[in-house]
């Protein structure tokens, strides 16, 4: 892929902003668990209780939603590997983004779905 994708990557992937209780951050490495981390492109997260000027990673219970610019380098683990990952530490929203065919953006959301009745107590 040419500089221009490049560019359109690197703008998507440039966020930092604050949102209620939840805070924005870019490459932010997240601890799935004892062994494993991984450094999504872009997590939404809760930043309330840890320290996270102290923490290497954001712990996986506090993220929201993970979002992954799909780059060529890195296709089969953005598309693959880490939606997996993440939806089995039941990381609720997961986004994707990339250029499709035409060269036009292209952003696919997964979620958890939440079984109502067992929350309601049905």
């Amino acid at each position: 892929m040419g500089a221009g994708v490049n560019g359109w990557r690197g703008r998507v992937c440039t966020i930092t902003l604050r949102i209620d209780v939840h805070e924005v951050v870019s490459v932010q490495c997240v601890m799935v668990d004892a062994q494993n981390k991984a450094t999504p492109d872009v997590i939404v997260f809760d930043p309330r209780g840890p320290d996270f000027f102290e923490l290497e990673c954001v712990p996986v219970e506090k993220v929201a939603l993970v979002v992954e610019v799909v780059s060529p380098v890195s296709r089969q683990d953005d598309r693959v590997r880490k939606p997996a990952l993440f939806a089995t530490h039941e990381v609720p929203y997961h986004w994707r983004v990339e250029l499709d065919r035409d060269q036009r953006l292209a952003v696919h959301e997964y979620w958890l779905t939440i079984d109502l009745d067992a929350l309601l107590g049905f």
